[in-house]
């Protein structure tokens, strides 16, 4: 195996949207893939036809584009190709699935079942309540010529089944170690449906020996499939890759992640201003212990990677810690390109709808530059520079309720007389007026900065004021000093 080339598939089923699981599960073959100079495949694995839809393929694969995650080949491309491919989907490679499904039968190792789904769930209530772990009985197994067309006159179209022989069956799990498992626990199992489409394990085993497929990395929930796979690859005469489970992502509450949790949509954390490195690079984490810094982009990943760091146990999964992990990203981000970024999320919020649009695109810039250090998520900007953008500060008045004296509002007007007399603001003459008004007033501490603070921003907290008044500038700065002045 160590002389192949390295072959890894992400292969998600198209009936809902992107688990941040599998994003993890997605990463660990691209990263084992890049490491090796090997393959990583995209394969759409949408035989379910009932609940599979070609709306969630799309959002899959905008996802996994978002993030960064590319594939190397698929049925639109050369496997030496460079270009943008479609991924691989099951549901147009149904003639490779026949082929086999006729090899097994010539082979003796599998047999036509004609049990309705009707009995199949009495049978499997009889055995639950005779305290029998529920599997196939094998009653199809030895039907006759003259049975066999017995059944097909009642118009039953019948699944095929594998025959299940031998004992006990082990593995080792590049992850796991080694795994044994009881055959006699395990019932005949359905490799094509009565609708003739394949199932889960017999396409996957199929497609992952015709893919050339030289690890299957996934997560551990898969871990019961794998003795069924490797069975068929014996059957089929093919070679069987290497198994690594990972472990699962798990709640604060020791529960797998939830379909329903925030936290497992790929869509919140881009509606949220998740940068998409910054998801690579904690979901990383999760399950893989690099021994060192946690900061890392893609090239360091690739570098770092190995399965033999990837440990045992369940990870949980911490939102605060992602998002701390994507304030440290965007703190890297030049002020240009954090810009563009925070621009929709500003669009959006018809506080400052108009002044954004207005706005001078440096000043924009100084803005952004100035709340940087406060954003986790770029949806916060909203509320970081509000303060700049947000001229109508009666309603934060209100909201405040402030209790302002009679020297406050000396000092709030007192404030307006001398703006009026500079002509550019900057950070040294404020610093100067506030020390000015200071000595003029005998204010001090909270007395001296909250009237201003309230004047400027509408709110007792907020950016410091020497940084503020000079990006609000002049005729901003009068115009809400009289705003609170009329407030009162």
């Amino acid at each position: 195996m160590s002389q192949k080339q390295i072959r890894v598939r992400f292969a998600p089923s198209p009936t809902g949207k992107l688990h941040i699981g599998n994003v993890r599960t997605a990463l660990f073959n691209w990263l084992w893939a890049r490491k090796h100079d090997g393959r990583f495949i995209l394969r759409i694995e949408d035989t379910d036809r009932e609940r599979s839809e070609r709306q969630w393929e799309t959002s899959i694969i905008k996802d996994l584009r978002w993030l960064g995650l590319d594939w190397d080949e698929g049925p639109d491309g050369t496997p030496d190709g460079v270009g943008d491919f479609g991924p691989y989907r099951q549901s147009e490679r149904l003639s490779f699935y026949q082929e086999a499904a006729q090899r097994l039968i010539k082979d003796g190792q599998a047999y036509y079942c004609y049990c309705t789904t009707e009995e199949l769930t009495r049978r499997r209530k009889q055995q639950l309540a005779s305290s029998q772990a529920p599997k196939y009985d094998g009653r199809c197994r030895k039907l006759t010529a003259q049975e066999m067309s017995a059944h097909e006159a009642r118009n039953i179209n019948p699944s095929l089944r594998f025959k299940i022989e031998g004992d006990k069956l082990e593995f080792n799990d590049r992850i796991k170690g080694k795994l044994e498992f009881d055959l006699a626990a395990f019932g005949d199992f359905v490799i094509m449906r009565a609708d003739g489409w394949p199932t889960y394990n017999f396409a996957g085993a199929v497609d992952d020996s015709l893919m050339n497929i030289s690890h299957i990395i996934r997560g551990e929930d898969h871990i019961s499939n794998t003795p069924k796979q490797l069975l068929l690859y014996q059957a089929l005469g093919y070679e069987a890759p290497c198994f690594a489970h990972l472990p699962l992502i798990l709640d604060h509450d020791n529960k797998p992640l939830s379909k329903r949790d925030w936290c497992s949509s790929v869509n919140n954390y881009r509606q949220a201003g998740f940068l998409p490195p910054a998801i690579i690079n904690y979901l990383a984490l999760l399950g893989w212990s690099p021994r060192g810094e946690e900061i890392m982009g893609l090239d360091k990943l690739m570098d770092r990677f190995s399965l033999d760091d990837v440990g045992r146990s369940s990870a949980i999964f911490d939102i605060k810690k992602a998002t701390w992990v994507n304030s440290q990203y965007i703190r890297k981000l030049g002020v240009s390109e954090l810009t563009e970024l925070c621009l929709p999320y500003l669009k959006q919020d018809t506080r400052f709808t108009e002044t954004v649009a207005q706005a001078d695109t440096e000043w924009l810039k100084q803005v952004i530059e100035a709340v940087q250090p406060e954003l986790d998520t770029l949806d916060k900007v909203t509320e970081h520079a509000a303060f700049y953008l947000y001229d109508n500060i009666e309603p934060l008045l209100e909201a405040e309720q402030p209790d302002i004296s009679a020297e406050a509002i000396k000092l709030v007007k007192a404030l307006a007389e001398k703006l009026n007399e500079i002509e550019q603001l900057t950070a040294e003459n404020v610093k100067q007026l506030i020390q000015q008004l200071k000595t003029e007033s005998g204010a001090t501490g909270r007395k001296l900065y909250m009237p201003i603070r309230l004047a400027m921003t509408g709110q007792a907290h907020g950016p410091e004021l020497v940084e503020l008044i000079p990006l609000l500038g002049k005729k901003r700065c009068l115009q809400r000093l009289h705003q609170m002045l009329n407030w009162l």
